[in-house]
């Protein structure tokens, strides 16, 4: 296959291969897939292999900017989701970040604290939170607590009361 066309001299600008990929995937309806194929006939390369960081940098665009959820169809291609099928790809997504941070947080759980200075003792301290924090709440018994919900509970402090505990720190 070509190599697909570039902007010539352009750094931070997209190719013109993604942004051709882009304009294709704006134009999905809810429910519609776009096949690999078609996408590789596109730009002239293979989105699954060697041009796969233009079809990644489309993705994110379409998601970030465009605001069109996508989702894998593996071998297949790519399927817009509506918005409800949004909350699915991203729970899928919070099972992987999950299972990340609950490794990292083992691994840094190995780190012997006797032979650490008093800052790296508060960074390492500061990583578990931040790493247990977001264990708990990715963990899949939080998440069906959260779908169980009936509805969400009305805010009884309002934030702007207590900013003021947080000035001078």
């Amino acid at each position: 296959m070509a190599s697909p066309r570039r902007i010539p001299k352009t750094k931070s600008a997209y190719s013109l291969a993604t942004r051709d990929l882009i304009e294709r995937l704006s134009r999905l309806t809810i429910g519609e897939v776009v096949t690999y194929k078609e996408l590789n006939q596109l730009i002239g390369g293979d989105v699954q292999g060697a041009q796969r960081h233009l079809l990644l940098k489309a993705i994110d665009y379409v998601w970030e900017e465009l605001k069109i959820g996508l989702d894998t169809l593996t071998d297949i291609g790519l399927q817009r989701l509506s918005e409800a099928e949004k909350l699915g790809h991203t729970r899928r997504r919070l099972h992987i970040g999950h299972t990340y941070f609950a490794k990292t947080g083992r691994r840094l759980a190995t780190t012997d604290f006797t032979q650490l200075s008093p800052l790296h003792k508060h960074m390492a301290l500061g990583q578990m939170s931040v790493i247990g924090m977001v264990t708990l709440g990715t963990a899949e018994p939080t998440l069906r607590q959260l779908e169980a919900q009936p509805t969400p509970q009305p805010i009884q402090i309002d934030p702007r009361e207590y900013l003021g505990l947080f000035q001078g720190l």
